[in-house]
């Protein structure tokens, strides 16, 4: 018996990302893209994928410390979880990473 998991796409922005964290340390950047989706129970998670293949998973739900957008560089969002990792997204499309910033922010905000 297998069970399907269903996932729901609330949000898709592609550009340059990096992670850090404490089991990879820190990346350098790589294209590829960040897509928040939420699951049939209700959790939400953010996917890091990039170019090459390679993807990552992360919990969104209870585990945002803060999103940091800087007014100098609309293009660019920083994504700082509880676990300790750090998500960065740059050179998006600004309406895109703008709208991706307000979803984590609410996602905060539902705690």
């Amino acid at each position: 018996m297998t069970s399907e998991v269903n996932e729901l796409t609330l949000h898709t922005v592609t550009g340059n990302v990096k992670y850090s964290g404490v089991d990879y340390g820190s990346q350098n950047w790589k294209s590829g893209g960040l897509q928040i989706f939420q699951r049939d129970n209700g959790k939400t998670f953010c996917r890091m994928f990039f170019s090459t293949g390679n993807q990552k998973t992360f919990p969104l739900s209870n585990n945002i410390r803060r999103v940091i957008s800087i007014a100098s560089n609309p293009r660019r969002c920083l994504i700082q979880l509880k676990s300790g990792c750090n998500i960065v997204i740059d050179k998006g499309r600004e309406p895109l990473v703008v709208k991706l910033r307000e979803i984590v922010e609410t996602l905060d905000s539902k705690k």
